[in-house]
């Protein structure tokens, strides 16, 4: 059995490939591995799997072929070439073969006979063809299956020389582990008649088409049988022939089968030690010598394998006696050739022959091919993974600024959001650190609840919706105001990292779910963390109605804040939003420079600004944008570094770190295409490196 350990190789590493984990997805949650076909179903791009199979079992098939070897039988006139064919046929073919009676029709075609199995494969019937045209440069003709047309076919290239080029092809069921090729007398030289012009043309002999055909057959052959008659082995005819053969296929393995040995008790030795065969074989490289008894004598039995007989005695009694038996010739079976096993007959040789230069080429080009494929299919999955990895990169980028530009200022300043408790608990901490005559006065409670109260009962839920959308026009100055799912959907259509295919609809509606999911976070700030901004807050009110200006601005946060809370809970689906900043800018004089750039510096108000920052701005922007990170299908974070935004202007710029928060679950999402953080596995890696490397 013929193997390539190249092709061998090859196919198991596919097989292994098709089913190994090769890609994992670290980002976004969960992490997901897939094997080769499900990563190319994911892409839709399970044709290419498809495609390399189909290579792959081309592979295989070829592979079949090539351990299938093609013999050429070729030799003398009437030395049994034909029987040698008819040996290892079907009945069904034998009968299309010109033998016996037939024989005056004679062999003037070439013939190949091929396992009926080649035949109904298409992939390998259609590579049978491709081999034969290329090999001979002539589409073959089929050899038809009634007998009477069959032999008109064979004998016609007697009358008409040009079709001994073209070769017949036919298919028998008998016929498995090996073809053959049934070769007309190729000392036989045809001269078609000659025109008169002809006649006064060129001197120079016309081409022997029928060396010529062996010479192309020797492409798709893995060796030729010599069958030559042993009284005439000795004719000077034998050494020409093999000269004339040697000269056209110096490297094609060539086996004397000597024909119609007389059964005697030194007929086999006397062949070994004959000198004239010794000299032949070894000028014309002979790989080795078969010898078949002349069966028209009696007890041609005795010597011949028992054991090859009964492959004999399987055919029709009119059959039998015409098929030489031939064995390898050798010291022990010259001495014992009865005893001989059946691994000495022709059958046995054939399955052992390496195949032709045509079918390792066959077999080289599609092992190649399947390489390419496989290289080309990793190639594409890793420049999807690459480009996953830059989709990804960038619509988390996009989506980030998209987010921060929310929770921005005209002044890059970050905005607070509206949230009652958060207020309620700050205030509270507030007059709890506030100078004796505020608390006597009782204003800022006073304020803060009566403007609560009057917003809940003066404004119906129903109409909480509506009267948000007046109340922007009261908020600009406090560069704040209302923003909801449609607002964001219109907003973020305008972004690169959205789809421009992806519906306004759909947008809103991963927007609402977003918003709806915010209103369910809660950031637990305790009164503690709180104390630093109420002592700050007093420690740096300025005096007259600058305490009181301040207080107005709290106070009028508390109740839009309790505004806000009463929409929501109406089923309103908004996100509220302030800028202390720009409130304390607008209302205290001299408090204008209120930047994060300030923070840290002891400047006024600074450690209740980032108070302000810390417990609010930044929680709600991260719990924004890790839903919105949800609802587009993107990572919360990349490469496990902290989640940085820069705030500010110019030398007032200040970049924070983002709390990792936990945030409600989505009830729905719309992964964007392309998107998650794809790796090789090692299995992966090593065959996507192993297929590039096997193409260097």
């Amino acid at each position: 059995m013929y193997r390539h350990e190249g092709l061998e190789g090859v196919l198991q590493e596919w097989q292994k490939l098709r089913q190994a984990p090769i890609l994992g997805r670290t980002a976004p949650p969960p992490p997901i591995v897939r094997t080769l076909e499900q990563a190319l179903d994911a892409l839709g791009q399970r044709q290419r799997l498809q495609e390399v199979d189909a290579q792959a079992e081309l592979c295989r098939q070829r592979l079949e072929m090539a351990a299938t070897p093609i013999l050429g039988v070729v030799g003398e006139l009437n030395a049994g070439k034909s029987s040698v064919v008819a040996r290892f046929l079907s009945p069904a073919g034998r009968c299309r073969l010109p033998r016996g009676l037939e024989e005056a029709f004679g062999t003037h075609r070439f013939v190949y006979w091929f396992p009926r199995a080649w035949q109904q494969d298409e992939q390998r019937y259609q590579a049978l063809l491709r081999w034969l045209a290329q090999a001979h440069g002539h589409a073959p003709e089929p050899l038809h299956e009634k007998p009477e047309i069959a032999f008109q076919q064979y004998r016609s290239g007697r009358e008409n020389p040009a079709l001994i080029p073209v070769p017949l092809v036919a298919y028998d069921e008998q016929l498995q582990h090996f073809a053959l090729l049934d070769c007309p007398d190729v000392q036989t030289e045809d001269h078609p008649p000659a025109s008169p012009a002809a006649l006064l043309g060129s001197s120079s002999p016309p081409p022997n088409r029928r060396l010529e055909f062996v010479t192309q057959a020797a492409r798709l052959c893995s060796a030729f049988l010599l069958v030559w008659e042993r009284s005439q082995v000795r004719d000077r005819l034998v050494g020409e022939f093999l000269h004339r053969l040697r000269q056209v296929m110096a490297q094609v393995p060539i086996f004397l089968l000597i024909n119609k040995v007389r059964p005697k008790p030194d007929a086999l030795s006397a062949i070994l030690q004959d000198e004239d065969i010794q000299r032949i074989r070894e000028k014309y490289h002979i790989q080795d010598i078969y010898v078949a008894m002349d069966f028209d004598i009696p007890n041609w039995e005795r010597y011949t394998p028992a054991s090859l007989q009964k492959d004999k005695a399987s055919l029709p009694n009119d059959e039998a006696g015409k098929s030489p038996v031939f064995f390898r010739l050798d010291a022990n079976t010259a001495a014992d050739p009865h005893a001989a096993p059946a691994t000495v007959g022709l059958a046995a040789l054939f399955q052992q022959l390496p195949p032709a230069e045509l079918q390792k080429a066959a077999i080289d080009s599609a092992v190649t091919e399947l390489r390419q494929q496989i290289a080309a299919l990793l190639d594409s999955l890793d420049t999807w993974r690459q480009k996953c990895e830059k989709t990804t990169r960038s619509a988390w980028q996009g989506l980030l600024q998209f987010c921060l530009e929310l929770f921005q200022d005209q002044r890059g300043e970050p905005i607070q959001i509206y949230n009652l408790a958060f207020q309620e608990k700050l205030n509270k901490v507030i007059m709890e650190q506030a100078p004796w005559y505020v608390k006597m006065a009782n204003w800022f409670h006073d304020r803060i609840h009566s403007g609560v109260e009057l917003v809940r009962k003066m404004i119906p839920l129903s109409g909480l919706r509506h009267q948000a959308e007046q109340w922007r026009s009261h908020l600009q100055h406090w560069a704040g105001g209302f923003v909801d799912a449609a607002e964001l959907a219109q907003r973020s259509l305008q972004q690169r990292w959205v789809p421009a295919d992806w519906p306004m609809e759909r947008l809103e509606y991963l927007w609402k779910e977003v918003l709806e999911q915010l209103r369910r976070f809660e950031h637990q700030v305790s009164e503690a963390d709180l104390r630093p901004m109420a002592e700050d807050f007093w420690r740096h009110a300025p005096a007259g109605v600058g305490w009181r200006s301040a207080l107005s601005i709290l106070g009028s946060m508390a109740a839009v804040a309790g505004l806000a809370t009463a929409a929501i809970d109406g089923g309103a689906t908004l996100m509220a939003g302030y800028s202390f900043s720009a409130a304390v800018a607008s209302a205290i004089p001299g408090l204008g420079a209120l930047t994060v750039g300030a923070i840290g510096t002891g400047a006024a108000l600074a450690v209740f600004y980032a108070g302000l920052i810390q417990h609010n701005s930044l929680p709600y922007l991260s719990a924004f944008f890790t839903l919105a990170c949800d609802a587009f299908g993107l990572p919360h974070r990349l490469d496990d570094q902290p989640l940085t935004v820069t705030f500010g202007r110019g030398e007032q710029r200040r970049t924070l770190t983002l709390p990792q928060v936990q945030v409600p679950a989505l009830r729905l999402c719309h992964p964007l295409p392309d998107i998650g953080l794809w790796q090789w596995t090692g299995p992966g890696r090593q065959a996507w490196e192993n297929a590039r490397r096997s193409l260097s």
